[in-house]
């Protein structure tokens, strides 16, 4: 069971591996693939579709590379009905491949044919886009163009003094409301508060000037009466309180013209009998 296994193997000491026998390399090798392209037996006519599954044989093109690096292969199938041997090659260049021998392509490559259809309107949308570039090239820089432009006519000194004439404006208009403000607040009247003590002693003249007031409007009004209902004079009494300090007049009689009340005559006989009594 060991040596079965192969697990240990001898070198002798005069053991030299460039002596020994080097194999020959197959040049074909044997794969399972799919058919890539649909193809026709050029022996028996049998089609064959794309997708069926065949045990070929691979081999590089001997000679044969794309841009030098990329190698082809070429592929060597049978046909399923009479075994002929036919042979596909790779086409990296196109993507795609070729029939090399025994066979016939049935539907060949259409790929030049789509790009002769779609040419033009390939071709339009280029330029379209080529002419839409463009275009915004242009935009970007007219508006650059002009971003400069008036940059440049811009002037910082006649900027700066503008700013310096609005803002000396700005300092006049302030100090014309500051000064119109303090002249109104100096235009006003202020009135002083009266203490108590000054009111008290002005109270007696006070009351004095208020009953020469009343006495002022009530001759006013009775000329205005006897102006409209005559020339009768009436006799009226007005009662006037003085001041505590000097009492010497408790009451005082103006003759004005005009009618003379009952009420008004009967109160003044009363007031002149009791003074009569007290004599």
């Amino acid at each position: 069971m060991g040596e079965r296994k192969v697990l240990n193997k001898y070198y002798p000491p005069d053991f030299d591996p460039s002596k020994l026998p080097r194999r020959r390399s197959k040049p074909q090798k044997k794969v399972t693939s799919m058919l890539p392209i649909r193809v026709r037996c050029n022996t028996c006519g049998n089609y064959m579709a794309e997708g069926t599954k065949f045990n070929v044989r691979q081999e590089d093109a001997i000679g044969e590379k794309y841009l030098g690096e990329i190698q082809i292969k070429r592929f060597y199938h049978k046909c399923t009905n009479c075994s002929a041997e036919f042979s596909i090659k790779t086409d990296p260049e196109n993507s795609d491949y070729t029939v090399e021998s025994g066979a016939t392509r049935v539907f060949p490559h259409r790929r030049h044919t789509k790009e002769a259809n779609w040419s033009l309107l390939e071709d339009l949308e280029k330029r379209c886009g080529d002419e839409k570039r463009r275009m915004d090239a242009e935009m970007s820089l007219e508006e650059r163009k002009a971003v400069n432009s008036r940059r440049e006519a811009v002037d910082f000194d006649s900027v700066l003094e503008g700013l310096k004439a609005a803002e000396k404006k700005r300092r006049l208009e302030q100090e014309e409301e500051d000064e119109a403000v303090a002249k109104f607040a100096s235009s006003r009247n202020i009135v002083r508060r009266i203490s108590d003590e000054d009111l008290d002693e002005l109270s007696g003249s006070r009351k004095l000037v208020a009953a020469a007031e009343a006495a002022r409007w009530g001759n006013s009004r009775s000329d205005k009466k006897a102006g409209c209902l005559g020339s009768q004079q009436v006799r009226i009494s007005v009662v006037k309180k003085k001041p505590v300090a000097s009492e010497a007049e408790k009451f005082s009689t103006i003759a004005v013209s005009g009618t003379e009340p009952e009420a008004l005559q009967s109160a003044f006989q009363i007031y002149s009998s009791d003074n009569d009594d007290d004599h």
